[in-house]
């Protein structure tokens, strides 16, 4: 207990660091590398969007409209999915052309969605010691 609240006190934020702009940008994508190449376990191989567990996505901008709980099972479903929300909640001046328009990914990678300089640990040198806000970490496109 006494080492953790140690590091907490003797760490800041990469966003607090006195360091240049540079340096946070490869530190983030540092980060986001590292944290991206962690492999998937053979039992989650299933979705293809889903939480660190394998559970469904509790993002609220992914919920399936039509029924509720449905897995992510593909790219094309992801996109599927965004573009009947993107038409059910918004006027729809690109409905013809959005489904082209999204990116495409047939590979998903573990990701934390919410990686910012506020959220990256850094020590006195500026070295990661860790990472904040794990909530809205699991498997999302690569893009």
């Amino acid at each position: 207990m006494k080492r953790s609240i140690k590091i907490l006190v003797a760490s800041a934020t990469l966003g607090d660091s006195i360091v240049f702009q540079d340096t946070k940008r490869k530190r983030q994508g540092h980060c986001i590398v590292t944290v991206r190449n962690i492999a998937r376990p053979h039992e989650l191989e299933g979705p293809y969007r889903c939480a660190l567990d394998g559970s469904l996505s509790r993002d609220p901008m992914l919920e399936d409209l039509q029924e509720l709980g449905r897995p992510l099972t593909s790219d094309w479903e992801l996109r599927e999915r965004i573009y009947y929300r993107y038409l059910h909640f918004e006027e729809s001046p690109y409905e013809n052309q959005l489904l082209n328009m999204l990116p495409r990914s047939e590979r998903s990678v573990f990701t934390n969605a919410n990686i910012a300089p506020r959220n990256i640990i850094v020590e006195e040198q500026n070295n990661v010691t860790g990472i904040l806000d794990w909530r809205s970490v699991g498997w999302y496109p690569e893009y």
